[in-house]
């Protein structure tokens, strides 16, 4: 290997149909700037509809001594990485008929959408103003994720457009950001797998792409690089790959509607679980390679009437029917669904812990993960004490381990001015706020 030997930070490896990203290796810096460089900072928006049961979300005490309450419960291993946020609102957006379009539409945009079942009108979320920044810099300037489907059209709330509670990203203007709902997709997309535009026009040819990984498709280019670097770089790379298979056997495996046919592409697959952790695994992929730095996740659509997702909790009806309890049966049913949410919320925020940057410290370091509903209380719909957690450092714009009771309500758009300004973003002001929430700090 000679020493002089650079390799670019964007090289891809390449090979049949695929491009596949590098995570940062040693040797795309000289030695000393890799020691030196600094973190980037990133930033999900994470979202679960039809509120929270409260009295069973909220700690009791404030202050870095308080107590997780039971939805909050399955966060205790990454306590001290966690901000609990209480009595913050987005008033902006409400309306009492239609609160889950609009909280849903304007939870990471602060404004409040256009009624209307045709005409769309939205603000800019803050994923998109971080993308904006970010063109150029990263492969993606977002990925908009999500578990649930559905059509952007027909009335989902009170005469507000189904694009309203089906997508949290907007880049302002008439139509939203649609979210990818299938993780092989989400992998195609990555990595440059079967169906990239790089794929051979024949079909023969996109046969021959489906029924091998993606590794075999990449091995040659592989196998050259593996020559160039150094024994850490090897050992990195090899973990890489190893990672990147077992994500690919686990994306390809819980696809449904497969034909029998050589070479039928997997369709969608249904298990709320393992669409829920393969998304989380995909974008943890994504910020290890640097791929981009803005992220949308939806758990379930705004409003939710779904009857099928939760049965694995014993559960039959919608998450917006239970959110509309008429009883203790329905508050336990909704403090299960809660539950599982926070768990998803805590599986993702381990895996970036566990994960580590170019400087070696994990990725949840570095990351400003924002996670909120579009109401409260499921059966008052009110606005004006979201569920607000905040998990990360965001490379020192949040310190964490502290329970917050915010007296003065501020907006929820001073909480996202400075997830936006934490990317590096130059930002001044977002919906109206001119400052980041001072608290976060």
């Amino acid at each position: 290997m000679s020493s002089r030997f650079v390799l670019h930070r964007r090289t891809l490896l390449r090979g049949l149909g695929a491009a596949m990203s590098l995570p940062l290796l040693e040797q795309m810096l000289p030695a000393r700037a890799y020691a030196q460089s600094a973190p980037v900072t990133r930033a999900i928006f994470m979202f679960a509809p039809c509120g929270m049961v409260m009295n069973q979300w909220t700690p009791a005490q404030s202050g870095a001594t308080y107590t997780l309450p039971a939805i909050l419960a399955p966060l205790a291993p990454l306590k001290s990485d966690l901000l609990v946020l209480s009595k913050l609102q987005n008033n902006k957006v409400y309306d009492p008929n239609g609160a889950h379009a609009t909280g849903t539409a304007g939870a990471f945009s602060g404004v409040h959408p256009g009624k209307s079942l045709t005409t769309l009108s939205n603000g800019t979320t803050a994923d998109q103003v971080i993308a904006a920044y970010m063109k150029g810099k990263t492969k993606f300037g977002s990925l908009e994720l999500g578990t649930s489907g559905g059509s952007n059209t027909g009335d989902c709330d009170c005469g507000y457009s189904c694009a309203y509670t089906r997508n949290v990203s907007w880049p302002g203007g008439a139509a939203p950001n649609p979210k990818e709902t299938n993780p092989l997709n989400v992998f195609n997309r990555l990595f440059g797998a079967a169906g990239a535009t790089s794929m051979p026009p024949s079909a023969a040819a996109k046969q021959q792409a489906y029924r091998l990984s993606i590794l075999d498709r990449v091995k040659d280019d592989a196998t050259r690089l593996k020559g160039q670097l150094g024994a850490a770089d090897n050992l990195k790379l090899d973990e890489y790959l190893t990672g990147v298979r077992d994500l690919e056997l686990r994306v390809g495996a819980m696809s449904q509607g497969q034909s029998c046919a050589p070479g039928a592409a997997p369709g969608t697959p249904v298990d709320l679980r393992d669409t829920a952790k393969a998304m989380s695994d995909l974008l943890v992929m994504a910020f290890k390679c640097d791929l981009t730095r803005a992220v949308t996740y939806m758990l379930q659509n705004g409003g939710s009437e779904n009857t099928t997702p939760f049965g694995f909790l014993g559960l039959s009806n919608s998450h917006h029917a239970y959110s509309h309890y008429q009883g203790a049966a329905d508050l336990a049913a909704l403090q299960k669904i809660n539950t599982w949410e926070v768990e998803q919320l805590a599986y993702l925020a381990t895996a970036l812990k566990q994960t580590l940057d170019a400087t070696g410290k994990p990725l949840l370091d570095s990351t400003f993960l924002y996670f909120t509903s579009e109401i409260s209380d499921g059966n008052d719909h009110n606005v004006d004490n979201l569920p607000a957690l905040v998990l990360g450092k965001a490379g020192g714009a949040v310190n964490p381990g502290r329970h917050v009771v915010l007296t003065r309500q501020p907006p929820v758009t001073d909480v996202l001015l400075a997830a936006i300004q934490s990317t590096g973003t130059p930002a001044t002001s977002f919906a109206g706020s001119s400052a980041p929430l001072p608290e976060l700090k």
